[in-house]
């Protein structure tokens, strides 16, 4: 290359990382914070809308009921951290500005942060777009879940057993990567899961009360699914599956269904509704 071009190709340089910097420089970020005492409210709705970027969703501690931050691009996204008292309702996250275009994870450092009080029965409702998202409900007061991804890497755990009742946990993910961890500590009477692609896995394991008998109702599309289970948990599939696979290991057949052996003598029992269409169905048998 001659001195000429090489010069004409450092300056290009210079201007793209020049141009580069200034897009990046041009976007407007800020972050808002919002906290609330409890003052001793009998129930929460917490509804949560993100549409790209990091979501942390964890117990909180102290008298607070909530506390939480949004870091944002304020040229594209509004804040939303509104407390309706009379509805007992937090709505936390960001709305799209004037319809503007969505990010991509790849493209935003945006991040939500929510603490919620663990000793509150809470209802809570979770919409999520292309997101990572680490949500942390062990120990917490639970009642119902809703939770949606799209184009999302969710991991929902329950590190701990539920403080109370928990009727429900509907989860929707459509194109990512779902892990729902310890889901025997939630106490949830039914667990329900709908997914297009991907992989995902669904762990029952953790605390089961003696007497215990739960549901989960699963529709899989082309994706992967593991289902990790106590050994001493009582388990019967209701399989309806179209060129999918299914790992038997540890079930016999049982008429129409798959039940695990001993399960006519467990204490605690899994019912389990599958419909699969061109995915995998594993099982992994974990100790207790």
């Amino acid at each position: 290359m001659s001195l000429l071009a090489g010069g004409r190709a450092s300056v290009f340089i210079a201007c793209l990382g020049t141009l580069v910097w200034g897009n990046i420089q041009a976007q407007s970020f800020r972050t808002v914070s919002a906290t609330r005492l409890a003052a001793g409210e009998a129930s929460l709705n917490v509804r949560i809308d993100f549409a790209a970027g990091e979501v942390h969703l964890r117990p909180g501690g102290g008298q607070m009921l909530y506390r939480g931050e949004i870091y944002f691009n304020e040229d594209k996204f509004e804040s939303v951290t509104d407390y309706d008292p009379d509805r007992r309702t937090l709505t936390f996250g960001l709305d799209t500005r004037n319809g503007g275009v969505e990010l991509g994870r790849s493209e935003t450092p945006q991040r939500m942060d929510l603490a919620l009080s663990p000793r509150v029965p809470i209802r809570l409702d979770v919409e999520l777009g292309a997101v990572e998202a680490h949500i942390e409900l062990g120990g917490m007061n639970i009642s119902a879940v809703d939770l949606k991804t799209g184009a999302a890497d969710t991991r929902l755990s329950f590190s701990e057993p539920n403080r109370g009742h928990c009727r429900r946990i509907d989860l929707v993910a459509a194109a990512a990567e779902f892990h729902a961890e310890q889901l025997g500590n939630s106490g949830c009477e039914t667990v329900r899961f709908e997914g297009g692609v991907g992989d995902i896995t669904l762990d029952f394991t953790g605390h089961w009360a003696r007497g215990d008998t739960r549901a989960a109702e699963i529709e899989l599309g082309l994706g992967q699914l593991t289902l990790r289970l106590p050994r001493n948990l009582g388990v019967a599939i209701d399989m309806d599956r179209f060129l999918a696979s299914f790992d038997r290991a540890g079930f016999r057949k049982s008429g129409s269904r798959y039940v695990s052996d001993g399960y006519e003598a467990a204490s605690r029992k899994l019912h389990i509704s599958v419909k699969a269409v061109l995915g995998d169905i594993n099982i992994d048998w974990v100790e207790p």
